[in-house]
């Protein structure tokens, strides 16, 4: 299914309804619901820093497990790339702030759940590895001091180093029966081998 707004071409595909609907089939504890509205107002905050920085992308496309944003033929300055970098991380931090607000005054664990899942998120998003926010935050970082080509190794090295960190955690946590890291740390290094020498 595809539709537009605002001129941009939204794309929904079978895979991403299949996985929508067999979630709020199956999840009994509303983890996996506030982790799919998480994804989406991370989202939702890039594309508002996109629309003002008056460059909205050609086309949002919803998969299974991801969603990619094609982004307009406009090149965005540093300060604007950090800015819509920063977006996605900052609603999930703001809907953190709000859950934690609603918990201490009213009490409720879904309002517990709700700020606990953004705020992992929000966290996970600015880890300084390439593919995820924190990695195009710190490459433009380390741009500024050191050049593109500095910046751009030091951020592959960094991204490396982080995801073979929490993969040996992982494989320290998995021994106690936790195996949620280890599947992040084999997530974040099959990203680092798919983005290859590709810039942030």
């Amino acid at each position: 299914m595809s539709f537009r707004l605002f001129g941009v071409s939204f794309e929904i595909t079978v895979p991403f309804c299949l996985v929508l609907v067999f979630t709020l089939l199956t999840d009994r504890t509303g983890l996996m619901s506030y982790m799919l509205l998480a994804v989406l107002l991370h989202e939702g905050g890039h594309l508002l820093a996109m629309a003002c920085c008056d460059a909205l992308p050609k086309a949002v496309r919803l998969r299974a497990g991801r969603v990619s944003i094609e982004k307009s033929g406009r090149l965005l300055g540093r300060k604007e790339e950090a800015a819509v970098a920063a977006a996605g991380p900052l609603v999930n931090l703001l809907c953190a702030g709000a859950g934690l607000l609603v918990y201490t005054c009213w009490g409720g664990d879904p309002a517990a759940l709700f700020g606990a899942v953004h705020m992992l998120f929000a966290l996970f998003n600015l880890l300084p590895v390439t593919g995820l926010d924190g990695g195009t935050l710190c490459f433009l970082l380390v741009c500024s001091w050191w050049g593109e080509e500095r910046a751009r190794r030091f951020t592959r090295l960094l991204s490396w180093l982080f995801a073979a960190v929490v993969l040996l955690t992982g494989l320290l946590l998995v021994l106690r029966g936790n195996p949620s890291l280890l599947f992040t740390g084999v997530y974040l290094l099959v990203l680092q081998t798919l983005k290859g020498g590709r810039e942030p």
